[in-house]
């Protein structure tokens, strides 16, 4: 085919200059920030999926390190929610990636009845012409997490030393070798 090869390593590098310019002219603007003050905190609406988490790492690396980073996670149902479960995951990974770095996950859970009945013809309003059942679910992410009512700040020390937070931790990363020895065994064939 007569291209040019495709080099990986510079467009990652290429990739994460560009991600993190365009974090650092976004945070420009956050008042906080602007004027330097000390202390300050700064709040992300957090899944534990890969845009926010990458999000976070990139403030954590680009931020004066006394800027507290507050992960807001918002659930309806937080036994079985995969972002509540996937954000619990990735707050655990950013402590160990960035150990300097003051991280809060805030769990904000709400239940599903009440919001429908206090929110619903405001957020269909406000997402208004889309009306999918995951414009809805996105919109009350948003509403909720930017309110942050009824959080609770998760006890670090409780949950990475439970048995869930171990026995969760083995099978994702049993499963990341897995996956990892496949796609080797599939580049050799």
């Amino acid at each position: 085919m007569g291209g040019a090869e495709f080099d990986e390593s510079a467009f990652l590098a290429k990739l994460e200059v560009a991600l993190t310019e365009a974090v650092k002219k976004r945070t420009q603007s956050i008042p906080e920030i602007a004027h330097g003050e000390k202390n300050a905190t700064i709040q992300v609406l957090f899944s534990g999926g890969l845009d926010s988490t990458l999000l976070v790492a990139i403030l954590s690396k680009i931020l004066s390190p006394n800027i507290t980073l507050d992960l807001v996670n918002v659930s309806f149902d937080p036994a079985t929610s995969a972002d509540r479960i996937s954000s619990l995951f990735a707050y655990s990974e950013l402590k160990a990636l960035h150990p300097t770095r003051k991280f809060r996950l805030l769990c904000a859970d709400f239940d599903i009845k009440d919001v429908l009945q206090d929110y619903e013809t405001l957020l269909q309003s406000l997402i208004f012409p889309k009306d999918s059942h995951m414009d809805f679910n996105i919109a009350c992410a948003l509403f909720l997490g930017a309110k942050a009512k009824d959080t609770f700040q998760l006890d670090d020390e409780k949950w990475l030393n439970s048995e869930t937070f171990k026995s969760g931790k083995a099978q994702i990363e049993g499963l990341i070798q897995e996956k990892l020895a496949l796609d080797l065994e599939e580049l050799k064939t």
